[in-house]
């Protein structure tokens, strides 16, 4: 990762999401952004972003979102 650059991970299964979050924050060089970067929402000890950051979205998730289900999301970036 750049030391700009930013990782923004996702998905609509939260133990999936929750697990990738844990793996993330046990890297010693990543900082959570989540909080910082916008609007969030509290599930399974989290805190994820409500919009997706890169100001577009994917065919799954605008799927998920039609249904009125949640989409997990979380950005780090390098300490």
């Amino acid at each position: 990762l750049p030391p700009d650059g930013r990782l923004f991970v996702q998905s609509d299964v939260l133990d999936v999401a929750a697990q990738m979050r844990r793996e993330l924050e046990a890297c010693a060089r990543l900082q959570d952004l989540t909080e910082p970067e916008g609007e969030v929402f509290e599930a399974k000890g989290h805190a994820w972003l409500c919009v997706n950051p890169n100001g577009f979205s994917t065919e799954r998730e605008r799927y998920v979102l039609n249904q009125d289900l949640p989409v997990y999301r979380a950005l780090y970036g390098r300490k």
